[in-house]
């Protein structure tokens, strides 16, 4: 009798919960990670979809960071901001569109382009694609929450080398 009670509230429940994640709506944005390739010279491109589950009519505004050790060491790392950054990423990232609007239930696919120098260097490169997102309805004071999403964009370049080693 017990199990069947506790069955029939999650039955109830459930679904409920569901419908008020629905309503509340998300934001994704696809993929959550690139890890990419590449030769000195070659020119890259991918993209990121964002896709809108949400009532309201979002704005959009890219901008690239690279990563930075975190304050604490332990911590891995972080977003540059104010920090030296590790292996930067951001001069060679570029894109078309930085900034649109998007519409309830919306999705747009924002290509970026990874522009590499013949005159690279071996080696990984890391940065982040940061989405910063506002609604376009302010709350009770006034106020805009600003939500950013950070995709992380790993580079490998390659070069000719020769990888060999023995166990002495």
């Amino acid at each position: 009798m017990t199990r069947c009670l506790i069955f029939i509230i999650a039955a109830l429940i459930v679904p409920l919960g569901l419908a008020m994640a629905a309503a509340n709506g998300s934001i994704v944005v696809r993929p959550s990670k690139l890890e990419v390739t590449g030769n000195p010279g070659e020119i890259i491109h991918r993209e990121f979809t964002i896709i809108n589950q949400s009532a309201d009519t979002l704005n959009l505004a890219l901008r690239f960071e690279d990563l930075a050790v975190a304050e604490n060491p332990l911590d891995g790392a972080a977003l540059a901001e104010d920090r030296p950054p590790v292996f930067p990423l951001t001069p060679y990232l570029s894109a078309t569109r930085r900034n649109f609007t998007l519409p309830p239930s919306g999705q747009v696919v924002v290509p970026i382009t990874i522009d590499l120098p013949t005159e690279m260097f071996p080696g990984g490169f890391y940065g982040a694609a940061v989405f910063s997102i506002t609604g376009t309805n302010r709350g009770v004071f006034d106020t805009r929450v600003v939500t950013r999403l950070a995709p992380l964009l790993f580079l490998r370049v390659k070069v000719p080398v020769i990888e060999a080693g023995k166990l002495l």
